[in-house]
């Protein structure tokens, strides 16, 4: 009995790693933090015990945790791309344009899994909102520094308010992301996105 017992705990994971933490971060981006269970997290990883899901991946708020910084880096990479963009106005264009896509992709979930998790976290998901609200502040944030390097390199006018540009854009993505997850079509986001392109131009520097 004790060489099955040392067989079986020796036995190697009957699931990809990568693609059990690309089904959690759908089932998450999906129904949120509270709104999936531990039975449908299994269930949709392939894993067919609470000890295997916790071994590799910790407690269900650890996997969360893994499955955003996962979204993060894969399906709301677009924002890092658009910062890194030549120029402001193609920052702006870059971002909405692929927000708009990226919200409305009839192969994934609608709208933001960063901005949909926070709206439906409870106070009993505290810690889970909080660090949602910091990863969107984080981007926030780069945006915003993004905008100072182009009032820097003489792109915007020198008095730009660059917190509230970067207030606005943010605000902006969250409002498409409910816009999306409410049926706005890609064209009508990306309609939205060319106008605040425009309220982008009234600030760029003529001289």
């Amino acid at each position: 009995m004790a060489q099955k017992q040392t067989a079986s705990r020796g036995r190697p994971m009957a699931f990809d790693k990568e693609t059990a933490l690309h089904s959690a971060m759908m089932l998450f981006w999906e129904k949120g933090y509270e709104g999936a269970s531990l039975a449908e997290l299994l269930s949709a990883m392939g894993i067919n015990n609470k000890p295997s899901l916790y071994r590799t991946f910790g407690n269900k708020q650890a996997l969360f945790e893994l499955a955003l910084n996962k979204y993060i880096e894969g399906p709301a990479s677009f924002i890092n791309d658009a910062i890194n963009q030549p120029n402001i106005e193609l920052v702006f264009k870059y971002f909405f344009d692929s927000a708009a896509k990226a919200l409305t992709d009839v192969l994934k979930v609608r709208g933001c899994m960063v901005i949909q998790g926070a709206l439906s976290c409870s106070d009993e998901a505290s810690e889970v909102k909080a660090l949602l609200i910091q990863k969107r502040k984080l981007y926030e944030q780069a945006i915003e520094q993004r905008i100072k390097r182009a009032v820097s390199e003489a792109e915007l006018k020198e008095n730009t308010d660059c917190k509230l540009l970067a207030k606005f854009v943010s605000t902006l993505h969250q409002g498409m992301s409910v816009q999306a997850t409410t049926g706005a079509t890609e064209l009508e986001l990306k309609q939205v996105g060319l106008l605040a392109v425009e309220i982008l131009r009234l600030n760029k520097n003529r001289d």
